[in-house]
């Protein structure tokens, strides 16, 4: 809440904030797909949030709160497709996280195409031309270690995306 109203009061942004629940708050010991949400501590966070902004600062901030494990925002003329990732089974593969992002990918765009999707859960900052892994603000820990993770500092991504030419870079913050 805190790094919202930075931004409502030091700038004139209208934001958008996709959220996700995922596997890291959820209540249950295994996840529950189909019923995810209601077993989700972020969740519950997430509703909170979009509550209290919506009687701060309605016409500024929006809360993409899904049902469902995507949610999807166009921005220009660009699809961009958000969710947890924990639904891209990685299991240690050679090549990362690459090659189940592209097959998890090309799977969902069957069903609704995306030109980007973005990610966080695997604690890894990535972009993979089609999809951007965002790292970890806690950085290298006992669950990057599990993964086999490289190592990385604590980081975000932070990406733009131009009217004309779509998503132009891609950094490190």
């Amino acid at each position: 809440a805190s790094g919202i109203e930075f931004l409502l009061e030091n700038s004139d942004l209208e934001l958008t904030i996709p959220c996700h629940s995922g596997n890291h708050a959820r209540t249950t010991r295994t996840t529950r797909f189909g019923a995810e949400n209601g077993h989700s501590l972020e969740y519950i966070m997430y509703r909170h949030l979009a509550r209290y902004f919506a009687l701060k600062a309605p016409d500024r901030v929006t809360f993409i709160i899904p049902e469902g494990p995507h949610s999807y925002l166009n921005v220009y003329n660009q699809t961009l497709r958000f969710h947890h990732g924990h639904m891209i089974k990685y299991q240690g593969g050679i090549g990362g996280i690459f090659i189940p992002a592209y097959k998890a990918i090309a799977q969902w765009n069957k069903a609704r195409r995306a030109d980007l999707d973005v990610f966080g859960h695997f604690h890894q900052r990535k972009d993979g031309g089609n999809f951007v892994s965002n790292g970890s603000n806690i950085g290298y820990n006992p669950f990057a270690l599990s993964i086999k993770a490289d190592y990385e500092p604590p980081s975000q991504q932070l990406f733009m995306i131009n009217k004309k030419y779509g998503r132009t870079c891609t950094w490190p913050v």
